[in-house]
């Protein structure tokens, strides 16, 4: 990413003033440099993803509370919920870093009742730098549930530094220099 920036400094500034000369680059410049970035934030994503991710398996009753990376996860419960075509429940878990409450998870058990199949609904707090996920497992005794509890830094720069490499691309396709065809291609045949 530092590189690419320099580069583009360098460009701007070899024949005019930044100003000047960052107006002056082309759409085949813009779009390597989109490509180039994009390539390294996705980069970023996955090894920070694949480093430091968290998950925990844990076993859950209302009021338990776990904390990992510095995020404390409290189930509230779970409370019936069924809808057109299943039977579920749906858990309640609070999320709190340093005392400030980030926001509830809502993670949902459903049985379908046509198939018989259990699906688990997994709720996400999404972030710029992290997400994190809870899935319900299966009720347990005593009102416990299993629960299982993710943390997943930089998961969303992945899809980012695609989205900035496809931007790339789509500029580099309306620069005049790389299209193919033209008049050339029609006079021959």
């Amino acid at each position: 990413m530092i590189t690419s920036l320099q580069e583009t400094w360098v460009r701007a500034t070899h024949r005019h003033s930044f100003g000047t000369g960052i107006r002056k680059l082309g759409n085949s410049h813009w779009a390597m440099i989109l490509g180039h970035i994009g390539l390294a934030v996705t980069i970023i994503g996955i090894s920070c993803t694949q480093l430091y991710s968290i998950e925990r398996d844990v076993r859950m009753s209302a009021g338990d509370s776990v904390t990992f990376s510095g995020y404390t996860f409290t189930f509230e419960g779970t409370r019936q919920a069924d809808g057109p075509n299943y039977e579920g429940f749906k858990g309640v878990i609070a999320v709190t870093k340093n005392g400030r409450e980030l926001g509830k998870l809502k993670a949902e058990k459903r049985l379908y009742l046509v198939q018989r199949m259990p699906m688990t609904e997994a709720a996400i707090n999404a972030g710029f730098t992290r997400d994190l996920y809870a899935a319900l497992g299966e009720e347990l005794n005593d009102g416990a549930w299993a629960v299982r509890l993710y943390y997943k830094p930089f998961i969303r720069w992945i899809w980012f530094g695609a989205v900035l490499m496809s931007i790339g691309g789509v500029i580099a396709m309306v620069d005049k220099r790389y299209r193919f065809g033209g008049k050339k291609m029609r006079e021959a045949v």
